[in-house]
């Protein structure tokens, strides 16, 4: 999922720097927003760090599925997520059971979303809220972005250079230039092109119109 662009920007599980933002801030270290952190099994350090309820999204392979049923006679299930660097204790409780049951598959690679669940020793189990197919999980852009544009001698290049991005990376998100030329005027101008903001985008635009160009307005 992350090899093919659905969760772009990332191109990785989250270093520290984005699990730490997303964690105190709900976006990641460049500034663009995300909810919840993107992890593979988390380490001893990162698991300690988890309070209770906090929300975490992991990627793995459902594996060693047990189903029960409560004191009421309601199912339950709880399974390991797997991954290549460990495993982690997930939990899916009669509340949520009917709603996710088609989605608890022996082998099945899911994006799972829930609440941690820290435990004394350390580690933390996970109180299942969504089980996504990877295949289907997507991660919305922000609706509005805004790019700072300077004017300067070759403003003709950047204008042709941004008018080509943009046909290249076509999308769902409104851009708004904010034209400047310094000691002398600003203004802003919306686009009527939307696209696609993804770690390529970004890139471009620091080239094209330097560094911190690129803002985001509206999630």
């Amino acid at each position: 999922m992350i090899a093919d662009g659905a969760l772009s920007p990332l191109e990785g599980f989250m270093n520290r720097a984005d699990y730490e933002s997303v964690r105190d801030h709900m976006h990641l270290a460049s500034g663009l927003p995300w909810s919840i952190p993107i992890t593979l099994s988390a380490t001893a350090d990162q698991a300690a760090q988890f309070t209770e309820g906090q929300e975490i999204a992991l990627c793995g392979i459902l594996t060693g599925i047990q189903k029960r049923r409560n004191k009421e006679q309601k199912p339950w299930a709880f399974m390991q997520l797997e991954d290549w660097h460990g495993a982690t204790e997930i939990l899916c409780f009669a509340t949520r059971y009917e709603h996710l049951q088609k989605e608890i598959e022996e082998d099945k690679a899911v994006l799972v979303r829930g609440k941690a669940m820290p435990e004394e020793d350390g580690t933390f189990k996970l109180n299942v809220q969504e089980i996504i197919p990877l295949a289907l999980a997507r991660v919305n852009f922000p609706s509005l972005v805004s790019i700072k544009v300077r004017l300067t001698q070759n403003g003709a290049d950047k204008a042709q250079a941004l008018r080509e991005l943009f046909n290249e990376k076509p999308g769902e998100t409104s851009v708004r230039l904010k034209l400047e030329r310094p000691r002398d005027f600003q203004m802003l101008m919306d686009v009527p092109t939307k696209i696609r903001p993804d770690k390529e985008f970004r890139a471009a635009i620091e080239r094209i119109c330097g560094p911190e160009a690129l803002e985001v307005l509206a999630s």
